[in-house]
């Protein structure tokens, strides 16, 4: 049986994912997402989902060569299962309470330079939802332009979707990347903690600066400025 290898990064959209696999030469880009679409496909799993984004667990993949789109899609899935059962509390998980989970480590996903902090982070989006706040994450409004910017202007924020969290409250519909292991496991047991704001320090270190308060969110954002990060 001939075979090809692909690797999947951790934080990959569907269709950044389906572009991956076609390059392999396994599949078409278009193939590959109308698999991921599929609704029967995706009932099959009981997922409380628009696609398969989200589910399709990063990592490097050998498959033989003939095989379907639907089949690999399928082989992903099966392996984003296998890898969550071993996270602590996924036995008792319904499938509305997963696809927020997922939608949520996504985000975390997206937004963390480092693994290290991704706990953290989740813990801030729970306070803020705690809080009837919006999340007001910019990784969702990257999602929703398609090409990551370097820098979102205020006409970016306003951008209507559903998945604008800066417009919408509570989490988008569905994830907006497939998250690896750490950040689904910041988004199962997020850390506990009374900060509502992160600011990434854009100093080389990958880190953020946490804050409680508005206020303090502000300061450390003229600090920054001030230090010419």
């Amino acid at each position: 049986v001939r075979t090809r290898s692909v690797t999947i990064p951790e934080g990959l959209t569907l269709q950044e994912t389906a572009e991956i696999v076609e390059a392999s030469g396994l599949v078409t880009t278009e193939k590959f997402l109308k698999a991921a679409r599929d609704p029967d496909l995706i009932a099959a799993y009981g997922l409380q989902a628009p696609t398969a984004e989200g589910f399709l667990f990063p990592e490097t993949y050998t498959f033989a060569e003939e095989l379907s789109a639907s089949e690999i899609v399928k082989e992903m899935i099966d392996l984003f299962f296998a890898r969550v059962t071993q996270l602590v509390g996924t036995q008792e998980v319904g499938p509305n309470e997963l696809l927020d989970i997922v939608t949520l480590a996504s985000i975390v996903e997206r937004e963390a330079k480092s693994s290290d902090e991704m706990s953290r982070i989740a813990g801030v989006f729970k306070n803020r939802m705690a809080r009837n706040m919006r999340l007001e994450s910019c990784a969702t409004v990257q999602y929703i332009l398609g090409k990551p910017k370097e820098r979102l202007l205020i006409s970016d924020l306003r951008k209507e979707s559903p998945y604008n969290t800066y417009l919408k409250p509570g989490l988008p519909p569905g994830p907006i990347s497939n998250p690896g292991l750490a950040a689904l496991g910041a988004a199962f047991t997020p850390e506990v903690h009374q900060y509502l704001f992160f600011l990434a320090k854009n100093d080389g270190s990958d880190k953020h600066t946490f804050t409680r308060t508005y206020a303090q969110h502000q300061k450390a954002r003229l600090q920054q400025k001030q230090r010419g990060e």
